[in-house]
């Protein structure tokens, strides 16, 4: 299990079944009609977590997890539609994408040199799940740069990271958090870092640090983009209070798809935001 930069970390494209390893061929050939676009991510461990040599499979309105080392061979197929969010993220060069799956969370790490060839998983899922663009989200470049414009003068840190993942997408509602302090623990003074969260198109974005709480002194170079789509069966709901700040649970089912702090004073324009994007409240 290897880390960081080496070569032997980087990801590769498989181009044919010929290039896949004997005992994985029979399940792709099973799996999918043609070959399908397919990326052999080597044993990797980062900060945020590692996971074995996996081939990641996308065709046929599906993705596919095969862990190359495990005996028997662990597979995942998940179709687009049944994935409940996902996930990805960057430390430098570390990296990971996630898949939301039926209470399950599906990871690959791997080296951040390769990020490109896993944006073919995330074009393919947010081209399933986001609804058509309505003619009240019809944007131009003003309305994208009057947005940014704004965020830039609260978190410079939120202007070209979700400019870039948005693309022409004009977001309908928003909700920026700004960094906060909170009450120290036993190391030291702890803050909840700035996030931001945008709906449009019916897909809700979160783009934060991995570490959301974390101590004041403590640097941080993450960054968590999260994809989730919106409808009747995401829900929200709080899962513990402190003086300072809720702990707020996104969920699907019985499924947290993720937990981000909330801010007393940042309280009421959460709700309103949740509220705006069809995210209803839970009990």
């Amino acid at each position: 299990m290897q880390r960081d930069g080496a070569i032997a970390t980087w990801s590769e494209v498989i181009s044919s079944l010929a290039d896949v390893r004997e005992p994985v061929r029979p399940l792709i050939s099973k799996t999918f009609t043609s070959f399908p676009f397919c990326i052999l991510s080597p044993a990797f461990a980062g900060n945020f977590g590692k996971s074995r040599s996996t081939y990641l499979c996308l065709g046929d309105g599906k993705i596919a997890a095969v862990r190359a080392d495990s005996k028997p061979l662990q597979t995942v197929i998940m179709p687009i539609s049944e994935i409940d969010a996902l996930e990805a993220g960057t430390e430098l060069l570390s990296s990971w994408i996630t898949f939301h799956f039926h209470g399950q969370q599906v990871s690959v790490f791997f080296n951040s040199v390769n990020k490109p060839l896993y944006t073919h998983f995330i074009d393919a899922y947010r081209t399933a799940r986001e609804a058509e663009d309505s003619a009240g989200l019809k944007s131009t470049p003003e309305d994208i740069e009057a947005y940014f414009a704004a965020l830039r003068k609260e978190d410079f840190k939120y202007d070209t990271y979700p400019r870039i993942v948005l693309g022409n997408r004009r977001p309908a509602f928003s909700f920026y958090h700004p960094a906060t302090g909170i009450a120290r623990a036993l190391f030291g003074a702890r803050v909840i870092s700035s996030y931001l969260l945008i709906a449009t198109r019916g897909l809700l974005y979160s783009f934060s640090e991995a570490r959301i709480i974390r101590y004041a002194r403590s640097a941080d170079y993450s960054m968590v983009v999260r994809y989730i789509p919106i409808d009747t069966t995401l829900l929200r709901n709080q899962v513990s209070i402190r003086d300072e700040y809720s702990l707020q649970s996104i969920r699907r089912s019985n499924s947290s798809l993720f937990e981000i702090p909330v801010g007393i004073t940042n309280s009421e324009k959460f709700s309103a935001f949740c509220q705006n994007s069809g995210i209803a409240w839970k009990n």
